[in-house]
């Protein structure tokens, strides 16, 4: 027969503090008292996933982790972070539970698809698995929590049960933090596909410019060659454009024509596109057209060039 304390209120009645303080060390009981505070509040106040509860959502969460810390329960493995790109490894640095509110929260509020750039990715069986273990898990930590609150009648073996719901949780939690990730991972990889396409295409329209100051590589490449190769960048900035504005305003329609005629334009003046912006107010409305396409196709370019060097930040 197990031996039992009898109480009226698990955080004030001074009862509990002894138990505590025999059952538990000063930290572990202190973290167990706010978490059992959060809780109760959280419980109260309805959704602890809605906007106006999250504070607390992430201070429960903060809880819990101090709680399994102090109670030095073994942590499941995250040598899985090793491979995240740099925007993950970035909020996930270490191999520390890190418990993040996000992660819980996709798998609370679980879709079975994002959108990303206009198209649609589906998630994996195993991503939903994962999402509904944790949510179990997530619940049962919860549930006891909540259970224990509300006893006039204590067992000792509170912390066995609490310890155990803990480290179901942490394995739950990096299962699903795994799983969750490395397909969004995944799905930025692909929906990145035409930026680094673009890149690509302006690195060998660079190169065939360079290439075409020399004489010789004039008579090689030809001039349709490289007008062949600006046309490819132009369509992979027509389609950036388009799946950059996905709320009706992109453009997925600009054709290479349109920079040929503004170029030709400029050149038939005896103009540099370069220096073009000094004497705007003697020009007239054509000449500022063509600049205009001209010059943002010149800066869309630099741009390219820059996100090239930090590919792996771009969301």
């Amino acid at each position: 027969v197990g031996t039992s304390l009898t109480f009226s209120h698990l955080v004030s009645n001074a009862m509990v503090c002894r138990w505590l303080k025999k059952h538990l060390s000063l930290l572990e009981s202190d973290c167990f008292r706010r978490v059992v505070r959060l809780q109760r509040d959280l419980n109260t106040h309805g959704d602890v996933t809605s906007p106006e509860n999250r504070d607390q959502f992430i201070a429960l969460v903060g809880s819990l982790e101090q709680l399994a810390v102090a109670m030095k329960l073994e942590s499941a493995s995250r040598a899985y972070r090793k491979s995240f790109t740099e925007n993950y490894r970035h909020v996930l640095p270490d191999e520390s539970r890190s418990y993040r509110v996000d992660i819980l929260e996709a798998a609370i509020q679980y879709r079975e698809a994002i959108w990303v750039n206009g198209r649609k990715f589906d998630f994996s069986d195993e991503v939903a698995l994962r999402a509904a273990e944790l949510q179990d898990c997530w619940s049962a930590c919860l549930e006891e929590i909540q259970r224990v609150g509300s006893l006039s009648v204590v067992p000792l073996t509170v912390e066995w049960v609490l310890g155990c719901l803990l480290r179901d949780l942490d394995v739950a939690w990096a299962n699903f933090e795994r799983t969750y990730i490395k397909e969004l991972m995944e799905i930025e990889a692909q929906a990145r596909k035409i930026l680094v396409h673009s890149i690509a295409e302006e690195q060998k329209l660079r190169a065939q410019e360079k290439a075409w100051q020399s004489e010789e590589c004039k008579e090689t490449l030809g001039r349709g060659t490289w007008s062949g190769q600006r046309e490819g960048l132009v369509n992979c900035i027509s389609q950036l454009n388009e799946v950059a504005n996905s709320q009706g305003k992109g453009r997925g329609d600009l054709h290479v024509g349109i920079l040929v005629a503004a170029q030709a334009v400029l050149d038939s003046n005896g103009r540099e596109s370069t220096g073009f912006g000094e004497r705007r107010g003697a020009c007239s409305v054509a000449l500022l057209l063509a600049a205009g396409v001209v010059e943002s196709f010149n800066a869309m370019r630099l741009h390219l060039r820059e996100v090239a060097r930090c590919l792996e930040r771009v969301d």
